[in-house]
């Protein structure tokens, strides 16, 4: 009996507080006219440069004994070289640098031979490795 005495004065303050009516709202004012945009709103970013983004390209400096006639891979980035070879680092997936970089080295008149291409009694040796979320490719001349 006890118990249920000390639950009756806690629920009936529970439904008391439950019980009462939200703040009365203030009256809508007939004299509010809506307003004009704001003055940037008919602003763009398409005419100004920098909020354009940037065509991909190829990012470094290529050692002086690359070959000249043999283009680099585009979009990529230089990541290391030593003689005779160069590491290009690109965010392609290795299927796409696979299927484009031959393709471009053609069109400059390199010709496939092997794991290769020649061209004027040059080889260049191209190899892919997958550097998740894109490719290494290296390029031996």
């Amino acid at each position: 009996m006890r118990r249920a005495s000390s639950i009756l004065p806690a629920s009936l303050l529970i439904l008391a507080a439950c019980s009462r009516q939200p703040a009365e709202r203030p009256p809508v004012d007939d004299q509010i006219q809506d307003v004009a945009p704001p003055p940037d709103a008919s602003l763009s970013t398409e005419a100004d440069p920098q909020a354009r983004a940037a065509a991909p390209a190829f990012s470094g400096v290529l050692p002086e004994a690359f070959p000249k006639d043999a283009p680099p891979y585009v979009p990529s980035t230089l990541v290391d070289f030593g003689e005779g070879w160069v590491e290009l680092q690109t965010p392609d997936a290795p299927s796409v640098a696979r299927g484009r970089y031959p393709a471009l080295l053609r069109n400059r008149g390199w010709a496939a031979s092997g794991e290769g291409f020649v061209k004027n009694g040059r080889t260049l040796k191209v190899s892919y490795a997958d550097a998740r979320p894109g490719t290494t490719i290296r390029v031996a001349y």
